[in-house]
Parts: structure tokens; sequence; C-alpha cells
């Protein structure tokens, strides 16, 4: 096995098989996926915050939310704040309910306005629909993102479709989000910001600890039809703690790496 500690082209010299695509597909399912992810995390604090319900303006994670209770929007707002989980936004978004979070069949809309994750800019369609308990009580939420694309600049461009699921305890509507932990499962697909189609996978369910601003746990397997290196893995490694790092698999080939935009900006 041959470990990388994140130099990207620094295992090239000794194998024949160029991993450069494949590593740039996982980085990319990553600041994809992330902002959506992200949104659902928010809008499920912002819910469940009792100062916010009340006085109708809160600062959560570092963005400035504003409820309107009678048309049922929450709005989050950024000014270039350095977040929690390390990223850096700017922009809004707005999260339109048709009725209240927690009634089974409440679909939402989320609308990215001029919104932006370490400088990337994000669009797309996103939406949620709460399907209501599932499989030992679970909050079942479905999230339907098409026509993604994340700019990293005017030519290197991700596209991403994603249906994900987010399973979540009865219990976070009482006892709210110090212990509340999302599971996620679903898929995507896409084109990376080097052009190579890709499909991704969670294997493994992800653990989303509302908590810890990074995933702690959960596997996602990727696949590149026309990469040399057509099958990875990306692990998120901080288990039982509240740590940033993830693991790439290649083949064999490991690379190291943290959630911050030095190491997934490629």
């Amino acid at each position: 096995m041959i470990v990388c500690l994140m130099t990207f082209f620094g295992c090239r010299k000794n194998l024949e098989t160029d991993f450069n695509p494949t590593l740039n597909a996982a980085n990319d399912i990553i600041l994809a996926q992330r902002p959506f992810i992200n949104a659902f995390n928010i809008l499920v604090k912002a819910v469940l915050d009792t100062g916010l319900q009340n006085n109708y303006s809160a600062l959560i994670d570092s963005a400035s939310v504003t409820l309107t209770p009678d048309k049922k929007i929450y709005t989050f707002s950024y000014y270039g704040e350095h977040c929690p989980d390390s990223v850096t936004r700017a922009g809004s978004f707005r999260a339109v309910l048709d009725t209240s979070f927690f009634v089974p069949g409440v679909t939402v809309k989320i609308i990215f306005t001029g919104f932006l994750e370490d400088g990337h800019y994000i669009k797309g369609n996103d939406s949620l629909r709460f399907d209501g308990p599932g499989q030992g009580g679970k909050l079942v939420y479905r999230n339907f993102i098409t026509g993604a694309e994340i700019s990293k600049d005017t030519v290197r461009i991700i596209k991403y479709e994603g249906d994900l699921i987010f399973f979540a305890d009865p219990e976070i509507i009482s006892q709210g989000i110090k212990n509340a932990v999302i599971m996620i499962e679903g898929s995507g697909e896409g084109t990376s910001s080097m052009g190579y189609i890709y499909n991704a996978s969670v294997t493994s369910s992800i653990r989303d600890s509302l908590a810890c601003p990074w995933f702690k746990d959960g596997i996602i397997n990727i696949f590149l039809p026309d990469g040399e290196c057509k099958n990875g893995s990306i692990e998120f490694m901080a288990k039982t703690g509240c740590n940033n790092r993830i693991n790439y698999n290649f083949n064999g080939t490991e690379y190291h790496i943290w959630q911050s935009d030095k190491y997934l900006a490629d």
C-alpha cells in the first residue's frame, strides 16, 4: 500500500496509473455535496432555535438568520465569515417551507442568491421533502438536487445531480441539536472540474453530528468510467472525535487529507 500525505502529484513518479482525475473527482464530490448538506443542517438548527422562533432573527454558525413566520421563509446571510467547518461563506440562501418543518409531506425549496463557499459560486435547484417517520421511527427527509454547478473559476466547473436521504432521531424535536445525529445516505453523479464523468454512492452511512462541524464517519464510493483509476472511496475519519480528516483510497493508494480549501482546491 502506498500512502500519500496530500501532495497531489507526489505518488505519480513511482506509479504507472494516473490518479489525478480520481483525486480531483473525490475533492469535487465533497465540494459539490457540501453546500446542500450544510443548508439542511443549518435549517434544522434554525427550526429548533427558540430565540429565532421568538424574535425572528439569530446568529447561527456564522450566518445571520431571519424568519418571516407568516410566509415560513428562513433567510441565511453570510458576509465572508470563516464558519465553524473551516469554510468561508458569502451571499445568501432562502429556505421556503409550505408548512411546518416537522409535518409529514412538507416540502422545502432552497434558493441560492450570489452564494459562495471558499470563493466558489454555487447554483442549482435544491428541494427537500419530509417523508415522515420511517423504520425505527427515524424522521426521513429526501433531498433532490438538480442542475448544480460549483464554479472553482470561470473554466473549472463541477456539475452535480444528487438524491440524498437524511435520517434524524425523533428526539431531535424535543431535545434539540445538542446530541443530535443525522445519518445520510444516497447517491450523486456529474462531471468533475477536470471534465471527467463520475458517480458517487454512500456505501456506509455518513454520520452527521450537529454538534461537530464535520462528518464523523461514513464512506462514499466513487466511479470514473473514463479514468485510469476508475474506482475509489472517500472515508470520513473523525469517528469518536471531532475533526476534519478524510482518507481517500484508490486501488490501495491512500491519501490522507483534511476538509479545508487548502486541500480541496485542486
